[in-house]
């Protein structure tokens, strides 16, 4: 770089000197002097970490992070594209599993309470609940169908955002609707904690233990995923429990109820939090 100043309209070179660019390896964790972003060096790139969950699902140690100047981190780029391209292969959160009918009895309103039931499985997941009665899930799933009815005149085939405003209302949780999501985008919040719920196509779901042929349309929760597999909660069976569906099928499945048009509805999650 060369340095230079005007004398009597003059410039003149002043002195040079060569500016080196500290290399870091792949996975080197960086912040800003004192800053809380966290950064991740991958291909002499930086990538924001967003969340501690996300930190510490990598494996990350909080120790390791190397603390440098605002402009040595302003020597790297940021890197495009998202921080899922570095999150783990394998995540599951301990979320419990309810069938929508928990003592086998299909009949109304059982047979229409899938938003409920995955409603009810995120609610015990936050209490830490392993088991429950199946009585017990059976009265909850009547009482929230009794407070819909009550205060918003539905209960069957409710959309996403209805669903998230039941959630709100009923247990006290935060809970945001995305659309147009990727498979990504579900991965993110569940590193974050936040158990998501999906409206789906049951249809093109295409699982074997529904009766046929399956729900027009449904909803269930996921709770993980593997290289290949997203891991659900499903209440619609009563083999819903750590129930797998590939990729490909959920994200051909996922769509909001749209007015019973569900084919063409958007792809969405409820990300639920407290």
């Amino acid at each position: 770089m060369i340095l230079e100043f005007v004398l009597l309209g003059a410039v003149c070179p002043l002195f040079s000197y060569a500016v080196f660019q500290i290399q870091y390896p792949d996975g080197t964790l960086l912040r800003a002097g004192d800053d809380i972003k966290v950064w991740v060096i991958k291909d002499n790139k930086k990538m924001w970490i967003e969340t501690p969950e996300i930190f510490n699902s990598l494996g990350y140690n909080w120790n390791d992070i190397i603390s440098v100047s605002p402009a040595d981190l302003d020597f790297f780029p940021g890197q495009k594209g998202d921080i899922a391209s570095i999150l783990p292969e394998s995540f599951t959160l301990d979320i419990p599993f309810i069938c929508q009918a928990p003592l086998g009895n299909w009949n109304p309103p059982f047979g229409d309470t899938c938003e409920e039931a995955a409603i009810l499985t995120v609610h015990y997941y936050f209490q830490q609940k392993k088991s429950v009665d199946p009585s017990t899930v059976a009265r909850e799933i009547r009482e929230i169908v009794d407070f819909e009815s009550k205060n918003y005149n539905f209960y069957k085939s409710i959309s996403a955002e209805q669903t998230a405003r039941l959630i709100r209302d009923y247990f006290g949780y935060k809970a945001e609707v995305f659309y147009d999501i990727s498979l990504e985008d579900i991965k993110k919040e569940l590193i974050k904690g936040n158990p998501v719920i999906v409206p789906a196509a049951g249809r093109l779901l295409k699982n074997p233990y529904f009766k046929t042929p399956g729900p027009l349309y449904h909803m269930l929760v996921i709770k993980g995923y593997t290289a290949s597999e997203f891991i659900v909660s499903d209440p619609g069976t009563r083999r819903g429990a750590n129930f797998k569906y590939s990729y490909q099928i959920l994200e051909r499945a996922m769509h909001d109820w749209n007015g019973g048009d569900v084919k063409n509805g958007k792809s969405a999650m409820i990300s639920v939090s407290r």
